[in-house]
């Protein structure tokens, strides 16, 4: 199974990231994967093919304490960097994310940074400016995610969820 863990993203928060999103689209004239709506999500870590108890075992662990948290989408980045990015992403102001990630994290890993895919580029590009009011939702959930390239069964399937401590919202 292709594994990852996420914290899927609210309506409202949602509708905000599309149009963005939108924006950035008639800002770039390039070949791209643009991520569709339905798949938009926080990741927490990429498994890949990995023990499905394992990584519910870490994921449990790593939330053992957490409560519910706010997070800020506040600029938008590229991996590997802004400059020749392959990937458009939105980063964040949230230390939970980095915490919860960091958790999660096996050794030889690379540092983690958790962030929202907008596209995937064909070839590196320079991004554009592009600037926008913040984007606040509360995280509430996180889940356990199989994602399925090909067949008829392709798509995101949430496996388990944790729900986060607290009520902050």
């Amino acid at each position: 199974m292709r594994l990852f863990a996420a914290i899927f993203i609210p309506e409202k928060a949602l509708d905000e990231i599309v149009e963005l999103q939108s924006k950035l689209r008639s800002m770039i004239h390039a070949r791209a994967s643009w991520t569709r709506r339905e798949k938009m999500h926080i990741t927490l870590r990429f498994f890949g093919d990995y023990d499905v108890e394992e990584a519910s075992r870490k994921i449990s662990q790593a939330l053992a304490n957490e409560s519910v948290f706010p997070v800020t989408l506040s600029s938008l980045s590229g991996f590997p960097s802004p400059m020749r990015a392959r990937v458009a992403f939105l980063d964040h102001e949230c230390e939970p994310l980095v915490r919860i990630s960091t958790l999660l994290m096996e050794e030889g890993d690379r540092k983690p940074h958790p962030h929202l895919t907008l596209a995937r580029f064909y070839r590196p590009l320079r991004l554009p400016a592009l600037s926008f009011e913040p984007i606040n939702f509360i995280a509430n959930e996180v889940a356990l995610v199989n994602s399925i390239l090909h067949g008829e069964n392709a798509g995101y399937h949430v496996l388990q969820t944790w729900k986060l401590g607290g009520d902050k919202g």
